[in-house]
């Protein structure tokens, strides 16, 4: 006589709809600063969000899907005003988040940029800063933290990352905008073959190589429209 049936294992194959709809509606590419030290850290960031549950899980649900996931410079993005925390570039094919302190020796606290990346996710759906906006970005919010399984706060690597502390939050024309944070401090470390180099580069110096940058895609842009 047999026994009670046993329960089926669950396999690949019964997650195929999930799996498709997860490749399907995800970030095409993630790109970073090239020019800034440490920008395999940055990359990491990047792999975080994209793989992030809670954030698949909103992609999967409303369908959004984003050529490209871009590290924002912070320099070019600040004024005496304020700051660009984000930019939705029509309606979801390119993405902008900063995850770089404003002294570009630290990145910002993971949850506030996963925050900021769901109210550009929102952009995808409305323009305008309206109530239909804010709604569906508190709804996001709430999908994105109730579909992330795993325990927060954990590092990118064993490196020590500075989170400054986020001030009020205000919103204009040109994105999503924030405080002035800032912190003192010196040289930046980045792995090599031979080992870990110590990489001595001021603020200025790190300002300076962002500004340069800066430049030549302004002239390369400038020269092409010729």
């Amino acid at each position: 006589m047999s026994g009670p049936a046993k329960p089926a294992k669950p396999s690949a194959s019964r997650d195929w709809k999930k799996n498709t709809e997860e490749t399907l509606y995800t970030f095409g590419n993630l790109r970073v600063l090239q020019h800034i030290p440490n920008h395999e850290q940055s990359m990491k960031f990047l792999e975080r969000l994209r793989d992030d549950p809670g954030v698949k899980k909103v992609m999967r649900k409303h369908k959004y899907s984003v050529g490209l996931l871009l590290e924002m410079e912070p320099l070019g993005n600040t004024t005496r005003d304020g700051k660009t925390l984000g930019l939705n570039r029509n309606k979801g094919e390119v993405i902008e988040v900063r995850l770089r302190t404003d002294w570009y020796d630290g990145w910002r606290d993971y949850k506030t940029v996963r925050k900021t990346l769901m109210h550009e996710l929102s952009h995808i759906e409305f323009s305008e800063h309206d109530r239909d906006f804010w709604n569906l970005t508190n709804q996001l919010e709430k999908e994105c933290v109730e579909g992330d399984w795993t325990t927060g706060g954990r590092a990118l690597t064993n490196q020590v990352f500075y989170n400054p502390p986020e001030q009020e939050q205000k919103v204009d024309d040109a994105g999503w905008q924030g405080g002035s944070f800032k912190l003192g401090g010196g040289g930046s470390t980045r792995s090599t073959a031979t080992g870990t180099e110590k990489q001595e580069l001021s603020r200025r110096e790190i300002m300076a190589r962002a500004a340069e940058e800066r430049m030549k895609r302004l002239t390369a842009a400038g020269s092409s429209s010729k």
